[in-house]
């Protein structure tokens, strides 16, 4: 007889225990999936260890009360790989997230399907090297640089990038190397697939999203993270890791070389040699001085005239646009009183389809416009702010006749669709005019406007952050070296750092963000710990909030740290519940240093279950 330990692949609170004992009449295998029951519900669990009972009598007869149970099924064998159990560990550890939670996250949906389990992979054991890594930075790559290192290097290449759409836009390239493609476009039959060429060592380049840093490698020597600085190496759910943190880990656990491949040098990767100056494609636009002079549209008078200029020239044109839907919120012109969500408490958008309607962007609570204001029952609720709808409608006043392409996430739903919609658009209207949302910069590949023009540059910060300019910045120079001839930029407030550092250049927006994140001790100077608690009792909920962040000050401070006043964040209620946060500033340490990883989530084991934690770096 043998006790197994397990790791449930299900939530358990990261205060109780994440490897539970169960007995087996015969020894399994590290890596096995098997089934256990918890609580009478049936779960499928991940077998850690291993252990002959006759080994563990001393240690059973201290706990004689307790009663262990024996494991339902033995479902697979070598279920999952060595690498895999580590990197989900690190991950639980770091993010401080629920460890079977973790690993049932970063395995593919189709290793669950009972034909999978039925034969599934025989992994080898991969050639890991430990060590430190050397970081390398390169600004504006092409494919051509990223084919010399693959070239280059005597082993397995991941190459990282952040969305679908940058996977599709590779699969023509590296034409003479083997290659497998890892994204959630992908059919199961075809992961599969790669995952044995990986785990065979047949595939010397790997393409992917995020789920490709939990392949089966075989021999990896160096990972590219392209556009590193981009959202969407950020998991938008729990565990909520950033990949590229995981591709410094992996590369770590391998040895391997870790590049990052950058197009707008950061505060997380600054090269001042490489970066940019001004552009003499660039106008800015002031639009409080487009007010005085009584122009009340939402295009200044330069862009109207380049609007005209590169239509009637068969010229391309983008408009980008940082808000979905026909305006941000509704107020009513008398009391001033803005309609919000009453789940949410945020300002319900304004959109227009057959007739006008009010969404909430957060829990997509749908109403009419209401015909009075709730609050001193005035007839005149106005729309306020400038939506992608909005741009629609008054492009089509100047110019009724042309054909509009519009990209956001109400009128395509993925890449693909953004894709073919972009490939038609060049095939059979390439002089019609788009407008856009952020989207469009995953798909910038596939554009080369002449004429780039953002409508309102300060709707692009939508919440309060501190990286919402760098943030910002980074958008409007990807735009500017999108634009083939000439970009006008409008804001209300060109003295906003984002917007008039375009005029100077990179390095000085740089240099001042670095200094400002210095003085504060944001990242990368420290890492945020997020705390967020909700509660149907607003009073309740900011009791609760406060005790914790006073009987947490003097444990954080002691440990190099800081923490602030609980606090109501820019979306203070949902689903019915009151939010409060605090935020703890802890030192930063390195993705190997277990010591300091143990000290902090020793602290944040003090936590109460009940609150959720977020961790930046």
């Amino acid at each position: 007889m043998f006790i197994i330990d397990v790791i449930p692949l299900a939530f358990l609170p990261r205060n109780q225990a994440q490897i539970l004992s169960y007995f087996c009449n015969t020894r399994l295998r590290r890596g096995s999936l098997v089934e256990v029951e918890i609580r009478k519900r049936k779960i499928k669990a991940i077998v850690f260890d291993c252990h002959p009972i006759k080994q563990l009598k001393i240690e059973l007869k201290k706990f004689s009360n307790f009663q262990l149970r024996k494991i339902n099924e033995v479902i697979a064998d070598n279920f999952i790989c060595e690498n895999q159990f580590d990197i989900a560990k690190w991950i639980s550890d770091y993010y401080f997230s629920p460890l079977g939670l973790t690993l049932k996250s970063i395995l593919p949906k189709w290793m669950f399907a009972k034909k999978y389990q039925k034969s599934p992979l025989i992994f080898k054991q991969a050639t890991n090297q430990l060590g430190e890594v050397k970081q390398e930075n390169i600004f504006n790559p092409d494919i051509e640089k990223y084919q010399k290192i693959v070239n280059s290097t005597n082993g397995q290449v991941l190459l990282l990038v952040p969305e679908v759409s940058c996977v599709e836009n590779l699969k023509d390239y590296f034409t003479e190397i083997p290659k497998v493609f890892l994204s959630s476009q992908e059919k199961n039959k075809d992961q599969i697939e790669a995952w044995k060429k990986i785990n065979d060592g047949q595939a010397k380049l790997i393409i992917g999203t995020r789920m490709a840093l939990f392949a089966p490698f075989e021999n990896l020597k160096c990972i590219i993270v392209d556009d590193s600085e981009n959202e969407g190496y950020l998991s938008d759910m729990t565990p909520k890791y950033d990949s590229v943190k995981v591709a410094e880990y992996l590369a770590n656990q391998f040895g391997a070389r870790l590049v990052f491949g950058n197009h707008v040098p950061g505060v997380k990767f600054p090269d001042f040699d490489q970066a940019k100056t001004k552009d003499e494609k660039l106008s800015l636009i002031d639009m409080v001085k487009e007010i005085k002079f009584r122009n009340f549209s939402i295009f200044s008078q330069e862009l109207k005239d380049e609007i005209f200029k590169n239509y009637n020239s068969r010229k391309s044109i983008l408009l980008f646009v940082g808000r979905r839907g026909y305006a941000p919120y509704i107020f009513c012109d008398k009391c001033g009183k803005v309609i919000k969500c009453e789940d949410c408490g945020t300002s319900m958008v304004c959109h227009k389809t057959d007739k006008s309607i009010l969404l909430c962007h957060h829990c997509l609570k749908e109403k009419e416009i209401p015909k009075l204001c709730p609050s001193c029952n005035h007839y005149k609720l106005k729309p306020q702010g400038v939506g992608i709808q909005k741009v629609v409608e008054e492009l089509r006043k100047l110019l009724p006749e042309v054909k509009i392409l519009r990209i956001d996430s109400d009128t395509v739903k993925d890449s693909k669709q953004i894709n073919q919609a972009l490939e038609n658009h060049n095939k059979s209207n390439p002089y019609s005019i788009i407008i856009a949302t952020q989207m469009i910069l995953s798909h910038k590949n596939l554009i080369e406007p002449d004429l780039v023009g953002v409508i309102d540059a300060d709707a692009l910060i939508n919440i309060p952050d501190y990286r919402a300019e760098e943030k910002v910045f980074r958008q409007l120079w990807l735009l500017k070296d999108l634009a083939r001839e000439k970009i006008i930029i409008q804001s209300h407030n060109l003295g906003k750092k984002s917007v008039s550092s375009l005029r100077q250049g990179q390095k000085e927006f740089i240099s001042e963000e670095i200094e400002t994140r210095k003085l504060f001790n944001y990242p990368p100077f420290s890492q945020l710990i997020f705390l967020e608690y909700k509660w149907p009792n607003p009073i309740q909920a900011k009791v609760r909030a406060d005790a914790l962040a006073k009987n947490l000050k003097d444990i954080i401070e002691s440990s190099g740290g800081s923490i602030s006043e609980a606090y109501s964040p820019s979306v203070a209620k949902e689903k019915g519940k009151y939010v409060k946060n605090i935020m703890i500033k802890w030192p930063i340490f390195s993705v190997s240093n277990n010591q300091e990883l143990e000290k902090r989530n020793k602290v944040l084991s003090l936590i109460p279950p009940d609150w959720n934690i977020r961790i930046e770096n």
